[in-house]
Order: structure tokens, then sequence, then C-alpha cells
């Protein structure tokens, strides 16, 4: 009686302990793909805005203050990005 005792005791420790030795060992969730934009023409993210005029008025602020010499905004799920460079 005392094999099997600790035969399951043995078996009941393993099982709880395998999912905690195996969760480290999991990859972890790969990121996102950047657009095909971001991708070709990798630059600065200044900014995201709700609105597509507000990315556009900073976009050319930045460009008449001398902060970047080109910029363009993204469309990304409904939000507003935008990537600036500078040569």
């Amino acid at each position: 009686m005392q094999r099997v005792t600790a035969l399951l005791t043995s078996l009941v420790v393993a099982l709880a302990v395998s999912p905690l030795v195996a969760a480290p060992g999991q990859a972890a969730e790969p990121a996102p793909a950047p657009s095909a934009v971001t991708a070709a023409y990798p630059g600065v993210l200044q900014g995201v805005y709700y609105e597509r005029p507000d990315c556009l008025d900073y976009g050319r602020y930045g460009v008449q203050q001398g902060m970047w010499d080109w910029w363009f905004c993204e469309d990304n799920n409904g939000m507003w990005w935008l990537w600036t460079f500078t040569y």
C-alpha cells in the first residue's frame, strides 16, 4: 500500500509541476509584421493621431520648422501614424 501511495503522490506532484515547468519554454506571440510602407522606408514615428487632418497639420508644421525633411501619415486601423525622415 505504501508503494501505491508513494506512486500516486509522485504522479500528482509531477502533474501539478509540469505546467509551471513548460510555461517559460513556450514561445512568445510573434510581433505583428510592419506595413509595406514602414518596412520599405524606415523612419521615426513622431505621433499617433485620431484624425487625419491633425496628422497632416503637424507633418507640415515639422517641415516648416526644420524638424524633419519629409513625412507622411499612414492609416493604421483608424489611427493616423506620422512618420518622419531627416536626410
